[in-house]
């Protein structure tokens, strides 16, 4: 395994199975969530100004910054077919099947939501609340 990008405080991601109707390979994605410090970063590049410094779940809306949330977020996949050939993991590509697989938008978000509510848990926690 390479720990590279753990040592440098990078997420290095956990592949997730996408539900399909079946197939002969079920498609898998390779999603990272953004750091703390990531969605201020991302905002920025899309052009986009967070309200008191976060990004929430309003302003993933704005298109341009899901777009940068979802090319941050996906870095691979595997079994994911334009007709006979593996479709290549673009960022074109990512925004495009987010934008027309609910499956695969749905995957992405309930990602981040769950990874933000232990993050939430978490600092609770260590506030003893």
């Amino acid at each position: 395994m390479d720990v590279s990008s753990i040592l440098r405080g990078e997420d290095p991601g956990k592949w997730y199975p996408i539900t399909t109707n079946g197939g002969p390979k079920e498609p898998r994605v390779r999603i990272r969530v953004p750091s703390p410090k990531s969605p201020r970063e991302l905002a920025k590049i899309a052009g986009v100004r967070p309200l008191g410094g976060r990004v929430g779940r309003q302003e993933l809306e704005n298109k341009r910054l899901q777009d940068e949330v979802v090319d941050h977020m996906i870095l691979e996949w595997t079994g994911i077919y334009d007709g006979e050939s593996e479709l290549p993991c673009t960022r074109e590509n990512k925004v495009g099947l987010v934008d027309e697989w609910f499956e695969l938008y749905t995957l992405v978000f309930d990602v981040l939501d769950m990874k933000r509510t232990q993050a939430v848990e978490i600092e609770e926690g260590g506030r003893g609340n």
